[in-house]
């Protein structure tokens, strides 16, 4: 087996910073996302509610592929609420498009039976829009706060290592 000694060569040098960068790059793409996705769901805490009427109710599972993580539940809810005299039905149960734990899709299950009255919350600006549950979800901010600690360090790691790559070339 060959000893590699020495600092990297130019192309062993690109590799790296390729795939550090683009590393550090798709993380903070994703912490933006999610971050965007959380400001969304934040922004619907404040919407006003209207009476509605529960229409029909479902749970749908999503087993993960690895086995490791715990299965997720989609809550479908249909619903009829009336905004200044006018009807509509939504089915949208949550800013996340209904995904959520088993302990909440039972509670959904249990809480939203058809036929019962229900708390609606629309966008004053479009009410055809509309949730059961409201605002961000728990540990809402932890997801991009994680996300984009971990690209600044990718960034970080991959100036140390131009830096280091410089200051070899320059001593010898």
């Amino acid at each position: 087996m060959a000893r590699v000694s020495g600092p990297p060569g130019p192309l062993e040098r690109r590799l790296l910073l390729l795939l550090v960068g683009g590393g550090a790059l798709v993380t903070l793409g994703f912490a933006a996302w999610s971050a965007a996705a959380d400001w969304e769901a934040a922004k619907t805490a404040g919407w006003p509610t209207a009476p509605g009427t529960v229409l029909e109710r479902r749970t749908h599972m999503a087993t993960p592929r690895t086995g490791k993580e715990s299965p997720h539940y989609r809550v479908l809810v249909r619903y009829r609420y009336a905004v200044d005299g006018r009807e509509y039905e939504a089915d949208r149960f949550n800013p996340f498009d209904g995904w959520t734990d088993k302990a909440a899709a039972d509670d959904a299950l249990a809480r939203y039976q058809p036929g019962a009255a229900c708390e609606v919350s629309f966008d004053p600006a479009d009410p055809s829009a509309a949730y059961l549950a409201r605002g961000p979800r728990r540990g809402a901010w932890l997801l991009a706060g994680a996300l984009a600690a971990a690209g600044v360090i990718l960034l970080a790691l991959a100036g140390w290592a131009v830096r280091r790559w410089r200051s070899v070339a320059r001593a010898g």
